[in-house]
């Protein structure tokens, strides 16, 4: 069971669902600009396409602990290689074959153009796994890689660049890339947050000189650790408002879509994009909640990263309920299983 776990560790298999998710919008509005009818197959064979950024994805994350096995060894050393309950040989090889595995389930689908991008995604994969530990200009990778899950289904409905360059359905996977670029550059951030010349106090958050024995507000003692994370709280919450539009922005993206002179002409109902605004009014509820829980210090950094990156998701049901499809409840179901496996599992 450990060495099990240990796997599902190293795959961050609980943010493997949103990976799905964005697979799913992505499937389905490349259906819809190729003009298919009302009736979606949800058993049609294409969908095997869903098995190839998901492969890439686990893959990319098992490389990802393999290259980093080092630093990990130094700074995070509880991680599956560094204890030894995985070696990196194995890692690598697991990686490689989950990376090939990803292009031949695109290759199933019998579309070049879904097999070529997804060839593109593990080139980007094996890019940022080698260099984002030596630049932060990787995230970009990162962002590129997010996007792919979703062109590469949208490619094996749509068939052709053409259709998918001239519907509009590009705004989909350009919202996941900014909302993941965003996400990434946030989790950069976090580890180091800049000291003010006249720290707070932990208690009251009053300035205080820094070799004072007694805050001269409140009259408690310091405590310097509780300074230390109160002030990497009120940092990362700084930054969280800086995030705090995008599902607004997303849902923008998405009202493009049935303007769209190809698509979804007989698809979209009225409803859908006063609809699609409601889920991300409702998401940046959420959001908000979660950025306060996260500034008072109920949630740490890497569960709040941890629902950002299942956001993605819900950027995902965003686009389906804009086009009035009822799969953007898988969707929103994908968003769920996310944030409940990432109590058993760390999602960053």
């Amino acid at each position: 069971m450990s060495r099990a776990r240990a796997w599902l560790e190293i795959m961050r298999i609980s943010n493997a669902p949103t990976v799905v998710s964005n697979a799913i919008a992505g499937g389905v509005l490349g259906f819809y600009a190729k003009g298919g009818a009302d009736s979606l197959d949800l058993l049609d064979a294409r969908w095997i396409i869903i098995l190839a950024p998901l492969c890439c994805y686990i893959g990319g994350m098992v490389l990802n602990d393999a290259f980093d096995a080092r630093i990990d060894a130094r700074e995070r050393p509880e991680r599956p290689i560094p204890s030894g309950r995985i070696s990196r040989g194995a890692a690598f090889v697991v990686g490689a074959l989950l990376l090939l595995g990803g292009i031949a389930f695109a290759a199933a689908t019998g579309s070049m153009l879904a097999t070529l991008a997804t060839a593109v995604l593990a080139i980007a994969v094996l890019a940022y796994d080698t260099v984002h530990s030596y630049t932060a200009a990787s995230v970009v990778l990162l962002a590129a890689c997010r996007a792919l899950a979703a062109i590469i289904p949208m490619a094996a409905f749509a068939t052709d660049a053409q259709t998918i360059a001239s519907s509009g359905i590009l705004a989909h996977p350009a919202a996941l890339a900014v909302w993941t670029l965003l996400l990434s550059i946030l989790a950069r951030g976090e580890v180091a947050a800049p000291r003010a010349p006249f720290p707070p106090c932990p208690w009251c958050g009053h300035p205080m000189l820094s070799d004072a024995d007694a805050c001269s507000e409140c009259g408690k003692k310091p405590n310097p650790a509780v300074a230390e994370t109160r002030a990497s709280q009120r940092a990362l919450a700084l930054d969280m408002w800086r995030l705090l539009l995008m599902p607004a922005l997303a849902a923008a993206f998405m009202l493009f879509l049935p303007r769209s002179p190809v698509t979804f002409e007989n698809f979209s109902g009225p409803k859908g994009p006063a609809l699609a605004m409601l889920a991300a009014i409702g998401l940046s509820v959420f959001l908000i909640f979660e950025a306060r829980r996260r500034a008072r210090g109920y949630i740490g950094t890497p569960q709040f990263v941890g629902f950002l990156i299942a956001v993605l998701a819900g950027i995902d049901a965003i686009a389906l309920v804009n086009i009035g499809q009822p799969l953007a409840l898988a969707c929103a179901v994908c968003f769920i299983v996310t944030i409940v496996l990432q109590r058993r599992i760390a999602g960053s």
